[in-house]
Formats: C-alpha cells, sequence, structure tokens
C-alpha cells in the first residue's frame, strides 16, 4: 500500500512540472535542464516504485500459490496428529499413575518378557504335536503298505498254489490213462494162442467178424 502511495505521488509530480513546462514559454537552459533532470529523477522514482509494486505482487502470489497453500494444510496435519498422540499418552500416563496395579516400567518389561516366553513355550509345543502328529501318520501310512503289501503276496502265493495243485492232478490223470492203456496191451499180449476164448456155439464166423476188435492197435510212427 505504502508503494502504491508513493507511486502516486511520483506521478502527481511529474504531471505538475510537465504542466509547469508547457506552461513557461521562455526560460533559459540552465533552468531548462534543471527541469529536466527532476523530471528524469522522477521518472526514476516512478520506476523504482513500480519495481516494489511488482515484487510485492510476486510474493503475494507465492504466498497465494495453491502448492504452498497444501503444504501448509500437509503441516497442520501433522502438528494435529502430534499433538493427538500428545494427549493420548498423557492419558495413558494419568491412568497408569492412578493404577495401584502398576509397579512400574521395569515390572512392566518383566511381564512383557514373561508373556514372551509363555508364547515361545506355546509355538514349541504347537510344533511338538505336528511333529508327533505326522510321525504318527507316516507310521500308520507304513503299516498300511505293509499290510497291502503282505495281502497281495498272500493272494500271489495261494494262485501259485492253485495252478500248481491243477498241474499236478492234470498230471496225474494223464499217467495213469497211459498206464491202464499199457497194462491192457501188455495183458493181451501175454495170453497164449491157445487159450484164446472160443466163440459160443451157433455163433458164425459172419458174426465175430462184424464186432469190432478190443485189441488196441499200434499206432504207426511218422
Amino acid at each position: 500500500m505504502a508503494d502504491l502511495n508513493r507511486l502516486s505521488a511520483s506521478l502527481t509530480g511529474l504531471k505538475e512540472i510537465v504542466e509547469a513546462d508547457k506552461d513557461t514559454n521562455s526560460v533559459d537552459d540552465d533552468e531548462h535542464q534543471a527541469r529536466l533532470e527532476q523530471e528524469l529523477e522522477q521518472i526514476r522514482q516512478v520506476n523504482d516504485v513500480t519495481e516494489g509494486v511488482i515484487e510485492s505482487l510476486k510474493v503475494t502470489e507465492l504466498n497465494l500459490d495453491v502448492r504452498n497453500v497444501l503444504m501448509g494444510a500437509q503441516n497442520a496435519d501433522k502438528l494435529l496428529d502430534k499433538w493427538v498422540r500428545i494427549l493420548s499418552q498423557t492419558e495413558h500416563t494419568q491412568r497408569l499413575l492412578f493404577n495401584k496395579g502398576w509397579h512400574g516400567a521395569t515390572r512392566d518389561d518383566e511381564m512383557q518378557q514373561e508373556r514372551e516366553r509363555q508364547l515361545e513355550a506355546e509355538r514349541r509345543r504347537a510344533q511338538e504335536r505336528e511333529r508327533e502328529r505326522q510321525t504318527r501318520e507316516a507310521e500308520e501310512r507304513r503299516r498300511r503298505e505293509a499290510h497291502e503289501e503282505q495281502r497281495r503276496a498272500k493272494e500271489s502265493g495261494l494262485q501259485r498254489r492253485g495252478i500248481s495243485k491243477r498241474s499236478v492232478a492234470g498230471s496225474s490223470s494223464v499217467g495213469a490213462s497211459s498206464s491202464s492203456s499199457s497194462s491192457g496191451t501188455a495183458g493181451v499180449r501175454k495170453t497164449p494162442a491157445g487159450s484164446a476164448r472160443k466163440p459160443p456155439a451157433g455163433t458164425s464166423r459172419t458174426n465175430l467178424r462184424s464186432r469190432p476188435s478190443t485189441i488196441p492197435r499200434p499206432v504207426p510212427r511218422r
């Protein structure tokens, strides 16, 4: 505001000098030179005042910058947060001071360490229980696998035993039939020619020829 007043006064003085110069027609050179220097000084003052006004406007613009306003709001917010924390800590301290069961910060540290030790012991017990559970599951799985392996081996042994029995039974039947055939053939060969049965009376040779022979014929070799 002061700069504006100075500017207005300088302009007014410059205007008066110019008007006085117009009204005076007959002046000498020295007076004219003095007036010119006075006008020049007035112009310099006007320039100085104008520069001051411009600087003031720049400072005002800088103060009204949005970034500065935002920064100021953030700083105020931080200060409020600090104040709230201070009030909260003050309230907490006041409650501790009026608490009859509070035995000081050292006792609080000891209680905190005790709680941490209890939590650590509980965590170790939980890990031990988990390891025991995994061990039991692994043992149960091994028992099931062993039982399944025994069952499969037993079934496989029974199957092999059944196949062996069937093979032995087939071999025995084949051997028995071969023995009976050999014994029949040997009996026929050992029978003397004179001891052959005679046909009953009344039987013709034609009927004898039509009956099939019971003597096994030898199989020709190929």
